[in-house]
């Protein structure tokens, strides 16, 4: 049971967000494009995205990632940096949903 904000805080992170392994890598040859990330970059990435944008398949909005990301901006880095350092993005990241939405004047779309 948590109580106030820095409880529920902690508990979120504790849940949804596990530390990171320990050891170390050493990327293929010529694949260190990861090192480029940083929390500058990533934060910039994510403030464009809208915060209106309906949530995806793994039902987790834009606002709700930038709430995690002031929370816990290093782990969003590291996060950033394995998926680009290791080759592999989850599923629930690779798909989306679009929609057309007729306007009047414009021609038919179907």
């Amino acid at each position: 049971m948590a109580e106030g904000h820095l409880d529920c805080e902690h508990a979120i992170l504790e849940a949804h967000f596990p530390p990171a392994p320990g050891g170390s890598y050493e990327p293929p040859a010529g694949g260190r494009a990861f090192e480029r990330v940083d929390a500058h970059l990533v934060g910039s990435l994510l403030a464009k995205a809208a915060n209106t944008s309906a949530p995806g398949d793994d039902r987790i909005s834009a606002d709700i990632v930038k709430v995690f990301w002031q929370w816990d901006t290093q782990r969003f880095v590291q996060l950033v940096r394995a998926c680009i350092r290791l080759g592999h993005h989850p599923t629930l990241w690779e798909t989306a949903k679009g929609v057309v939405i007729p306007k009047p004047g414009k021609p038919d779309y179907s």
